[in-house]
């Protein structure tokens, strides 16, 4: 498969809450997760190309020597490369999130 650069971010804030009695010490979280970044600001990074390994023909051959080996003439340049899309692998995504410690 192609290569691939995928960036993620996440940025935290930590919040001191007031403290009980019964409880102590309290504190919540708060988070921002942002998935590949460089399909946010660009739709043409971060995408995931593969193959369909079962159905490409990654060489194009001419056929057999008379010894039975495979005449390659070059890479075949329809690969049934297919951009995922649908397993959320291209996209980008956003996490909103927040956890309470106490």
């Amino acid at each position: 498969s192609p290569w691939i650069t995928r960036m993620d971010i996440r940025i935290t804030q930590e919040i001191n809450l007031p403290e009980f009695a019964v409880i102590g010490d309290n504190k919540a979280l708060i988070y921002l997760d942002i998935l590949n970044v460089g399909n946010l600001l660009d739709e043409d990074n971060g995408i995931v190309r593969d193959f369909r390994y079962n159905t490409s023909r990654q060489f194009q051959s001419s056929g057999t020597t008379d010894d039975g080996r495979i005449i390659y003439t070059g890479i075949d340049s329809d690969d049934n490369s297919r951009i995922l899309f649908t397993e959320g692998k291209s996209s980008w995504e956003m996490r909103l999130g927040f956890k309470y410690k106490f």
